[in-house]
């Protein structure tokens, strides 16, 4: 069932018995995929922590830090937060979660475009972007404006969802303003972790 039920969750956390880290390869793997040890009918400083670790790989796993991070990654914020940018692409780890994307690796290229397209026969600009197709912890959403200051939400989707299957989906929203040589419109993605979760 250990393997299986990843198939069905999203990254799950394991709760096992400390002597299966021990088991080569096998256990290693289980420790990388951030599996949380416990020895059974004792009571250590471990296993008295248990709880705190519960709740550390949640939060962590809230903005995708769980599913790309070593746990020394992880107690650095300069490293794993949710803010922070290793990769140099101009996209936070929140961003690189949101969108799917690795954040060890300058993959910009492959988040979200923005292209103008002609809809039902008049030009419309599109934000084509891929997004994590499961992650509930996350809002992301489509704005556009004129002056960079002042933003709404475009809600007009152009086609379904196109399923990568990896997880992540493409989604392509277009705007509510049509295209004109007169006013520039800007177009911008937003990522916000939902409070709710």
């Amino acid at each position: 069932e250990t393997f299986y039920l990843q198939t069905i969750f999203n990254s799950p956390i394991f709760i096992l018995k400390k002597e299966l880290f021990l088991i080569p390869i096998f256990g290693w793997y289980l420790k990388k995929i951030g599996s949380i040890s416990i020895q059974r009918g004792k009571i250590t400083k471990d296993n008295l922590g248990f709880f705190e670790d519960i709740s550390k790989k949640m939060k962590a796993y809230s903005h995708g830090e769980y599913q790309n991070f070593t746990d020394a990654q992880l107690a650095d914020p300069l490293v794993s937060g949710a803010g922070a940018d290793l990769d140099g692409d101009s996209l936070s780890n929140l961003f690189e979660y949101a969108l799917g994307l690795d954040p060890f690796i300058a993959d910009e290229h492959l988040g979200y475009k923005v292209s103008i397209q002609e809809i039902e026969g008049v030009d419309r600009q599109i934000m084509t972007y891929r997004t994590q197709a499961n992650a509930v912890d996350l809002v992301v959403t489509v704005e556009a404006g004129s002056d960079l200051v002042e933003w709404a939400q475009q809600t007009g989707l152009v086609e379904p969802p196109i399923d990568n299957g990896d997880g992540t989906v493409v989604l392509s929203v277009f705007g509510d303003t049509l295209v004109s040589d007169s006013e520039k419109t800007f177009m911008r993605l937003r990522v916000q972790v939902d409070s709710l979760n």
